[in-house]
């Protein structure tokens, strides 16, 4: 079994729903034409910088068995 892990960070005023949402079925619609995918986690969230604000942040990671070619 194999696991992808993914991140993406956005600004605040680039943090729009629909397109993550987008973007993340189209990662997940090309990950399941090559692989059977076992398992999909989604977390959205904030993540706090050194001294920083807060940044939007999603992640998500995969976890399919190895294509037997």
């Amino acid at each position: 079994m194999i696991v992808k892990k993914h991140a993406s960070r956005f600004s605040g005023s680039d943090f729009y729903w629909i397109d993550i949402l987008h973007l993340l079925l189209q990662f997940l619609r090309a990950e399941m034409m090559v692989n059977r995918m076992k398992a999909v986690k989604l977390q959205l969230g904030k993540e706090r910088k050194e001294g920083k604000c807060e940044e939007n942040v999603i992640a998500f990671s995969i976890a399919y068995f190895e294509s037997p070619n």
